[in-house]
């Protein structure tokens, strides 16, 4: 029991730590899936010969940021749970 208070009195003191390298983490992630998800569409609709049609394409427009949106935040909140897990049972 006590090991559960230690933890969570390391988790509630890193805040910022665990903050700055979570929200680093998450946008580089976003900034990632974006990235290269669109740069596969444009390559698929535009650069080769328009093998994918509008109606295909468009809802991959609306779909990519929102997933790599999504994985930004779990990312994010990655960070937490892997200081969690540290201070819970990985600490000596």
């Amino acid at each position: 029991m006590i090991s559960f208070f230690v933890a969570l009195a390391f988790t509630f003191l890193t805040i910022p730590v665990w903050v700055i390298i979570g929200a680093i983490k998450g946008v580089l992630i976003f900034l990632y899936e974006f990235a290269s998800k669109a740069f596969l569409l444009i390559k698929n609709t535009l650069l080769i010969e328009q093998s994918m049609s509008f109606w295909d394409a468009a809802p991959l427009i609306l779909i990519i940021p929102l997933r790599a949106l999504w994985l930004g935040l779990l990312g994010f909140t990655s960070t937490l749970g892997s200081f969690w897990d540290w201070a819970r049972y990985g600490h000596p």
